[in-house]
This record gives structure tokens, sequence and C-alpha cells, in this order.
């Protein structure tokens, strides 16, 4: 582009030089967004594998963790189990795992009452207010 001063006026006036046609410039700006796209389809297929690697450690991560966790109850498990064997009296555990039982039966006894009254009685005053079918007036009309 050149520049020319126009007398007249104190704005600048640019005139253009020839340059290619037309038809030849819209081809070269179409190969640069095709380009374009293919680095933008390139940034985004890295992000996709990133996040599906990330997503894939976190599921490997906690499943780490739940097998941590169940080897650590099934150790505590076999370590019961070696005790109960080591010790010869067998009737001797039974009475104290019943006495434990017992025990914890004991302690939220009033739960279990009131757990039982709740569902004996809200259950059956609801079940008396539901209808026993359609109301006539609600019903749909042929």
């Amino acid at each position: 582009m050149s520049r020319k001063k126009s007398s007249s006026s104190s704005i600048d006036e640019y005139e253009l030089i020839p340059i290619q046609p037309l038809h030849d410039l819209k081809r070269e700006v179409r190969s640069l967004r095709k380009g374009m796209e293919k680095e933008n389809n390139a940034e985004r297929l890295l992000v996709k594998l990133l996040n599906s690697n990330l997503q894939t450690q976190q599921k490997i991560i906690e499943q780490n963790y739940k097998l941590e966790e169940i080897k650590t109850h099934l150790q505590k498990f076999i370590n019961v189990i070696r005790e109960i064997e080591l010790e010869d009296d067998s009737g001797h555990e039974f009475k104290k795992l019943h006495s434990k039982i017992d025990g914890l039966h004991d302690k939220h006894d009033h739960l279990t009452r009131a757990f039982k009254s709740l569902n004996s009685n809200e259950t059956f005053t609801a079940f008396r207010r539901l209808p026993s079918g359609i109301p006539v007036k609600y019903r749909r009309k042929k």
C-alpha cells in the first residue's frame, strides 16, 4: 500500500497496489483455515487424551485404595480367627459373643421399640388415608 497526501484535506488517503486476484487469496485463506483447524483438532485431541489419562489414573488410585481397605479388613478377620483357634475353650468365646450381642441389644432397645411403634402406627394411618382407587370425579372421560 502506498500513502498519498491530499492537498484539499489533511486526511490520508490510501491506494491499493495491484495484488493477486481475489480467488487466489480466497484459496490461500481456505488452506490457512484448514491448517488452523487441524492444529485446533490436535490440541483438542491432546486435551481429551490427557483428561482420559487423568480419569484412568484416578480410577486406578481409587481401586488401589479399596483394595488396601479390603486387605486390612481381611487381615483383621484372619487375626480374629487365629485368636479363636488358639483358645481351647470354644464355649467360652461363644458365651462372650452372646453377652456382647445382648449388651448391644439392651443398649439400643429404646431405638428398636421406637422404630417398631413408628412403623406400626404411622404406616397404618397413612394406609388408611389413601383412597382405595381413583375417585370418580378424577377419572378420565371417554
